[in-house]
């Protein structure tokens, strides 16, 4: 559901569960706002460090950014044949 706010296990996060920050990011990889914001999320990973648990659900917009799909369609896979930390580092590769 677009709207649910609870992070569930498949959720793909990052940082310690019990952190008082989690904010629940929903974007597209070929959004050109997801990807300003992708630097920001970044340093407050670094600047927060255990206070952060940061969770990301893919929402690709398949209606203006065609490739988007493809491209979370992509991280999925990786992530489920994976190691741990796949998804992560193609998450900032895309």
């Amino acid at each position: 559901m677009a709207n649910d706010l609870t992070v569930r296990t498949d959720d793909h996060q990052t940082g310690p569960p019990d952190a008082p920050v989690t904010p629940i990011v929903y974007a597209d990889f070929q959004c050109p706002f997801s990807f300003q914001a992708h630097p920001i999320v970044m340093d407050l990973q670094r600047r927060l460090g255990a206070k952060l648990r940061f969770v990301f659900r893919n929402f690709p917009l398949t209606q203006i950014h065609p490739n988007a799909l493809h491209a979370a369609m992509a991280a999925e896979s990786v992530d489920a044949t994976s190691c741990a930390d796949a998804y992560w580092r193609i998450h900032h590769l895309i």
